[in-house]
């Protein structure tokens, strides 16, 4: 759980990073609004939002730690396990069950730690390969235009519409289906399915928010009014 926390902190710490760093340029000479707060854990909201000429963009930010790009929680049914709300989670899981139908016994009420530790073999994580947009595709669901991957740069997710230059955000993908722990007990509380992407299979961007801005951006300070 230490780690799960770490791994947050760290993901927020980057994102305002990015903000700050987004928040001290100029798009074609026009101001940036960036609010001071980001999405942080919340997975309903974009990380980052950025208003120009009245119009807003929506970029996600994951920081050289993070794997995973939009998950979702399983719930239990007469014939296993299934994603409840209709989206991509589902319509990509289609009618697989995992683990064969098994559910976990601390999601039918019995949440002894003896029993999971007793049962936790049989339920390990499960993987299961998808397109590589699909992280992309996720995303601009959810309204982003961009992805910022710390160490790799700045990507769309499916439209330049800031025309950046910038390329498609694609790499390899997988949909992991594990037993997850959300507080600081010793066992899961839920199942979750999430998008897991392997960062050696992105090709680095030739532009960054933070390091190396396309150019249609300026530094505040280097912009004479």
């Amino acid at each position: 759980m230490f780690r799960g926390l770490h791994s947050l902190a760290n993901g927020i710490a980057y994102e305002k990073k990015v903000a700050d760093a987004i928040r001290r340029l100029k798009y074609n000479g026009h101001t940036i609004i960036v609010p001071e707060a980001t999405a942080g854990a919340n997975s309903k909201n974009n990380d980052i939002m950025m208003t120009i000429q009245g119009r807003e963009y929506a970029v996600e930010a994951k920081n050289r730690g993070a794997f995973e790009g939009g998950g979702k929680r399983f719930q239990v049914t007469d014939s296993g396990l299934r994603i409840p709300e209709d989206g991509l989670h589902k319509d990509l899981l289609g009618d697989y069950i995992p683990w064969g139908g098994r559910v976990p016994s601390f999601l039918r009420g019995n949440k002894t730690l003896e029993l999971w530790n007793l049962e936790k073999d049989t339920f390990k994580d499960e993987y299961l390969q998808v397109a590589p947009e699909t992280i992309c595709q996720y995303y601009r669901q959810k309204g982003a235009s961009y992805i910022q991957i710390e160490d790799k740069g700045v990507y769309h997710t499916g439209e330049d519409c800031l025309s950046l230059n910038v390329p498609l955000f694609s790499c390899e993908i997988k949909i992991r289906i594990r037993c997850k722990r959300h507080t600081s007990g010793p066992m899961p509380s839920s199942v979750q399915a999430s998008f897991v992407y392997n960062r050696k299979t992105i090709v680095p961007s030739p532009y960054d928010f933070v390091l190396a801005p396309p150019p249609c951006f300026t530094r505040t300070e280097e912009v004479v009014e």
